[in-house]
């Protein structure tokens, strides 16, 4: 029996040639099938003579030998007609149908800014045509004076009647302020006034305000003689119903309670100076049958070097009475501020409350709410009587809501916010400025619902400086957790962050805490840590910035959008968008970036107050506010961030730089990877494409060039808009080492779900896209750990993947690339030979391409290309099964004349199939030499094919597209919006083929 050997089935007198199908279906299989990395390698191929003429002789001389056996020629003409039988168009069955699978099921959003809707006492101080008329003459002018007050109640009832009342309190007559600091450090009467809500005669609430430092260490001097006094004050605004049984209390809708103090710079009771009106606001849907609001500072510092005589004799106990305060400044204020909302008394939603219907309503108009709020606005001097610009204004607002299918409310929330920007142990000793906080305690799971805003836009810190930014953020966070993390799990936390123990620790440790969000830049860190080998990070061998987030239990739902105007100009505006559901309840991100660690907040008081007191007062509420919107600016950059470190900042900044995100279930030693629900982000400063599902989408839009900012036209904030979503998520490591030369990617999620990869060039406002390249992976691996060197790249993964469909559209070439059954493990070399091996055969690869009106294709193993110079049209189809290797080769002597000086190409398969192979030119050609046609059967196709490829003279030439990570994630899209041009190259290549027998048309 004879050995089976491959067959060459040549159709009859046609232009054609044997090796040129072969040497073609290589050169397209080659460089789609290899990993982005190789294309520094700029892999080339061009149309030229490949020693066609000079074995023409010998392939004819053998043809002529075999031209009178029958058997042969009918063999050879079946064979042959099967080939063409096999032609057809491109139909629903074939992968070039696919090719804007990727592209469904998109929709557009807008990112630009809306209009702030601010809480109503905002509204009424910021803008004097919403000023109740009795403000004009009265209230308004008790805004101008420093030391008196407003109360103002907005009341509505269920059947739709609305109440507002406005009054004004001079509480330097109370027995808060009549003390002074005498009165504060020894006790003093809180301030207590009733008021009547919906205008009758009988006061249905009581207003509180106090001023307390029974319930911390109280106070004390430094220096001797004294030359600073501290006080640990706690602030306490309450409201309090005076008859639980009015019947007022059945029909209520809602009831709001805002008290705002004017303060100034100048001591002329005019206000004509600048000043500021601070807020503090609250919101009910129930009676308020005990409601408090308490905000602890860790330290408060006066200057007292020029107080009078009777103060230090007042001070130490040998006189009381008046005291004559003046000379005596504010000094320092240290963080942290403690939070503390008592709710005993409105735990339950109303009666009506349907937790089924009603659960899902707007914060503003949920039925069931207990709203908090603090804020400031700070105007410029008058420019003329009266008239007061806003310079900056900036506020916090929380509604408290209950979560899901429940019907009650914390009875306490404990909120802290910690920096260490100056520190307790001695006034003027400045901290590290590295480390913030927000510490989050409830006895209740609830959803919270923020708004931050800050508008500087009016406001210039410094002659020559820019001006400042608008930020307006809100959102959801849904199923806050409850309940206390373990002591030492909350010290191993601290540990890690190097602040473990004063003096790095600013106040105390959290005695009480469902969660902490903590944010480090260990580039600040100048202290000694302690070394813990068990922590996820060893904060001896910290890396620039570490944020963590531990919790009792997973928080719900995230639903955050936050817009950001640089320097107030509308159309210079970026717009950042989360969305996540069932958070780990540990979440741990370090690497190179920078996050925090800028300039302490300025104190925004002057010296030239009325009286310290009031000082105390205007410091706390402005510090706390400000606090409060610089973590949220924090918290708002990491997403830019992450998508930087990726690859880059689009200033050729991004090589070198590593990322770790892990998900756990705690700090524990025991601790365990963790999944996230899934996570969405979206980032872009015009209209962008989004869809659901696991993604990538880069999106380029080409009405977005420069835009009109403050200061004239500049590049906008995200040229490149960016929408991600990753389901099950457990761990992602990016690691790009420049000194190596290696870049690693680690991944380990749920997997299985599929991905798609998108980039797009789109129209203004609009999905419709002429320039688009996708990749779908249908499948994603549990674990991927993906590895490229100088000269190696190695993938390893848990799994293979079904399918990869590759499709791209730029104008009228359309191009697409499917994988199927890819290995599970690959490695490749990368230097002069390039290989590719896997641990198990691509299971079949598939690519049509072209900018025919009709693609065309085949079935099976087949390499297909036409063309028709007359209508500038082509279209290529191949497909080949079970690759297991592939390599290619430089030449042996460059430059060398026969085999040495040409590349090798190498391509290894199971064997076994047929391999067609058809040329078509429909060209009308004037000159008969010009335009092939044939058909060229392999019978099977060797296992193992060597291709020797003459080298390029340099014209129609590919270059393969280079893949940077200077510019981010935009860097690979551009790396895969220039596979458009792969596609025409090749267009163009084989047109030269199929043009002319030499290859280069010249006949």
């Amino acid at each position: 029996m004879e050995e089976p050997s491959v067959r060459l089935l040549v159709a009859g007198p046609r232009t054609s040639d044997s090796k040129m199908g072969i040497l073609i279906t290589l050169i397209i299989l080659l460089p789609l099938v290899a990993p982005i990395s190789t294309a520094s390698a700029e892999l080339q191929v061009s149309a030229e003579d490949f020693d066609i003429l000079s074995q023409l002789d010998a392939a004819l001389e053998t043809r002529a030998s075999m031209v009178g056996n029958a058997a042969v020629t009918t063999a050879a003409s079946n064979a042959l007609d099967q080939v063409r039988l096999e032609e057809r168009l491109s139909d629903a069955n074939d992968p070039l149908s696919r090719i804007d699978e990727s592209m469904s099921n998109m929709v557009m959003v807008d990112s630009t800014p809306p209009v702030p809707v601010h809480p109503t006492p905002y509204e009424m101080v910021l803008n004097p045509d919403e000023h109740p008329d009795e403000w004009a003459n009265n209230i308004w002018g008790t805004l101008l004076t420093a030391d008196n007050f407003v109360i103002w109640t907005h009341f509505k009832t269920d059947t739709g009647q609305e109440y507002d009342h406005y009054e004004e309190v001079d509480f330097s007559e109370t027995g808060l302020f009549a003390g002074g600091i005498i009165g504060l450090i020894t006790g003093s009467n809180p301030l207590l006034h009733e008021i009547s809500i919906d205008d009758d005669s009988t006061n249905d609430i009581e207003v509180g305000f106090t001023v307390d430092t029974s319930q911390s260490d109280g106070w004390g001097t430094e220096g001797n003689p004294p030359t600073t006094l501290w006080v640990e004050p706690t602030i306490e605004f309450s409201v309090v119903a005076l008859d639980t049984q009015a019947t007022l209390w059945d029909h209520i809708e809602f009831l709001e309670v805002s008290l705002m103090k004017q303060f100034a710079y100048s001591l002329n009771p005019l206000g004509e100076g600048e000043s500021y009106v601070w807020v503090i606001d609250s919101r009910f849907t129930m009676m308020p049958e005990d409601f408090s609001l308490e905000v602890g500072l860790e330290r408060f510092w006066f200057d007292i070097t020029e107080a009078t005589l009777s103060f230090f004799s007042a001070l130490i106990g040998i006189i009381t009475g008046p005291v004559d305060e003046t000379g005596i400044t504010i000094a320092s204020v240290a963080a942290p501020y403690a939070i503390h909302v008592d709710n005993v008394g409105q735990t339950d939603c109303p009666d009506d409350y349907d937790a089924a219907t009603m659960y899902g309503a707007e914060s503003s108009v949920h039925r069931c709410t207990v709203g908090i709020g603090f804020g400031y606005v700070h105007f410029d001097a008058p420019t003329n009587a009266g008239d007061k610009e806003t310079s900056e204004f900036a506020y916090i607002d929380i509604g408290i809501h209950p979560v899901e299918m429940n019907v009650v409310l914390p009875s306490v929330i404990d909120l802290v916010l910690r920096n260490d920007d100056v520190l307790t142990t001695s006034f003027g000793v400045t901290g590290e400025g590295g480390l913030d906080t927000i510490e989050y305690f409830a006895d209740e799971r609830a959803d919270l619902h923020l708004h931050f805003h800050e508008n500087r836009s009016n406001h210039v810190s410094a002659p020559g400086e820019p001006y400042g930014n608008i930020t307006d953020s809100q959102g959801w966070l849904r199923g806050m957790p409850s309940g206390e993390l373990p002591s030492d799990e909350v010290s191993k936390i601290f540990r890690m962050l190097g602040s473990e123990s004063s003096p790095e620790l600013p106040g105390q440790m959290p005695e009480r805490v469902s969660m902490i969000l903590a944010i480090k830049n260990f580039s600040k860190d100048t202290t000694p840590n302690t070394a813990d080998s068990t922590l996820p990070v060893d904060p001896t061998d910290p890396p620039n910035t570490l944020v963590v987030l531990f919790a009792t239990q997973s928080v719900t739902e995230i639903d955050y959008s936050s817009w950001f105007q640089r320097e107030g100009a509308i159309d210079d505006h970026r717009r950042l968008r989360i969305h996540a559901t069932d958070l780990p309840t540990g979440l741990v991100l370090q690497g190179s970036f920078q996050l925090g660690g800028g300039e302490a907040t300025e104190s925004a008081i002057g010296n030239a107050q009325s009286d310290p007191i009031s000082a105390l007062l205007d410091a706390t509420i402005l510090n706390i506010v400000d606090v409060f919107i610089d973590i949220g600016n924090i918290v708002n950059s990491i997403p830019e961030a992450i998508v930087d470190i990726v690859g880059g900042d689009g200033a050729g900044t991004g090589t070198g730089g590593e990322i770790y995100l892990d998900f756990y279930t705690s700090i524990a030693a025991d601790r365990q990877l963790m999944s996230l629900g899934m996570a969405h982000i979206e980032l872009g400063s015009s209209m962008q494409p989004t869809t659901d599902g696991p993604h990538v989408i880069m999106a380029k839009d080409l009405g977005l060039g420069l835009v009109n900012g403050r200061q004239g036209m500049v590049e906008p904030l995200v040229p490149v808009a960016v929408s991600i979503q990753l389901d099950g998520l457990k761990s992602l490591h990016i690691v790009d080492d420049a000194l190596v030369e290696q870049q690693l990617v680690s991944l380990r999620s749920q997997g299985g779900d599929p991905l798609r990869f998108i980039y797009m060039e789109h129209e203004a406002g609009s999905l419709n896209s002429e320039n688009y390249q996708s990749v779908y992976v249908s499948n994603q691996p549990a674990s991927l750990d993906l590895l490229v060197s100088e000269g190696n790249l190695t993938w390893v993964s848990d799994r293979g993947i079904d399918e990869i469909l590759y499709s791209g559209l730029a104008g009228a070439q359309r191009q697409v690339v499917l994988i199927e059954q890819f290995p599970q493990n690959f490695s490749m070399g990368m230097g002069s030979t390039v290989d590719w091996a896997g641990d198990t055969p691509i299971g079949g690869i598939t690519i049509q391409m072209g900018n025919a009106t009709d693609l065309r294709t085949m079935d099976g193993d087949h390499f297909q290309f036409w063309q028709n110079i007359d209508t500038s049209e082509a279209s290529l189809s191949a497909h080949i099964s079970g690759i297991s290797e592939i390599s290619y080769s430089e030449p042996v002597l460059e430059g060398s004349s026969g085999r040495d000086g040409m590349p090798t190409a190498t391509i290894v398969t199971e064997g076994g199939n047929d391999l067609a192979i058809m040329l078509r030119d429909e060209t009308d050609w004037d000159q008969p030499t010009l335009g092939i046609n044939g058909e060229i059967l392999l019978s099977p196709l060797p296992a193992r094919l060597e291709i020797a490829i003459p080298p390029s003279d340099g014209e129609n030439q590919i270059t393969m597209p280079t893949f940077s990570t200077e510019n981010g994630l935009g860097g690979v899209g551009f790396f895969l919006a220039g596979f458009s041009d792969v596609g025409r190259g090749v267009n163009d290549i084989l047109s030269g083929f199929a043009t002319s027998i030499t290859g280069n048309g010249s006949g």
